[in-house]
């Protein structure tokens, strides 16, 4: 999956370095709310973006390039898990346990939003792409079958659908809040899934 991140990371580079000379730079707050087999393990938490447009102010078509981070706690110290193995020509049941610690993601994006008003206040919908870096500690330890200790890492690509309200404040300032679902994929793991909440500042030069 190295291949995507790299694809994006040289476009996020081409946008940043071809936008003109006004443009918008601004810092995202976000609230991250895992879901599905992710909410399982994970418990909601916070994290930022930084965010480059390359779009001037008051286009209806904004466009350009963020990077961020988060970071997740476990939602408990430890997980029950089990395996199946033979013994003495029976089939025995082991039971263990499994953690999940020091979880934390930087993204990599593509943004895309789409104001549907030419005002100061204008409801807009969005579509990020994004390749991102995740990495976390793992231990699985299962009575006589299994003690692992390891540290998990990958890429994965994603995007997220999003909705929102834009409102420029004046020449200098615009604020944005809205909320997405993102969904991202790597061979070998489970769907990282999450909604995402944010408030967005930018700065207009």
């Amino acid at each position: 999956m190295k291949k995507p991140f790299y694809c994006f990371l040289s476009l996020f580079i081409i946008l940043l370095f071809s936008v003109n000379i006004q443009a918008q730079i601004g810092i995202s707050l976000n609230h991250i709310n895992p879901k599905g087999d992710y909410a399982h393990i994970f418990k909601p938490s916070v994290g930022f973006e930084f965010v480059y447009r390359a779009a001037d102010q008051g286009e209806k078509l904004q466009y350009g390039v963020s990077i961020g981070y988060f970071k997740l706690a476990a939602t408990q110290e430890s997980f029950p898990t089990y395996a199946v193995a033979k013994r003495n020509g029976q089939t025995v049941l082991y039971s263990g346990n499994e953690t999940f610690n020091n979880y934390y993601s930087i993204p990599f994006g593509i943004n895309l939003d789409y104001q549907f008003l030419n005002s100061k206040v204008s409801p807009f919908v969005g579509l990020d792409f994004y390749t991102h870096f995740f990495s976390y500690d793992y231990t699985s330890n299962i009575n006589r079958i299994e003690d692992v200790s390891a540290q998990e890492s990958s890429f994965a690509i994603g995007y997220l659908p999003k909705i929102g309200l834009s409102y420029d404040h004046n020449l200098y300032f615009t604020f944005d809040i809205g909320i997405g679902r993102s969904s991202s994929v790597e061979k070998g793991y489970s769907p990282q899934t999450y909604w995402k909440s944010y408030f967005l500042t930018t700065f207009y030069f």
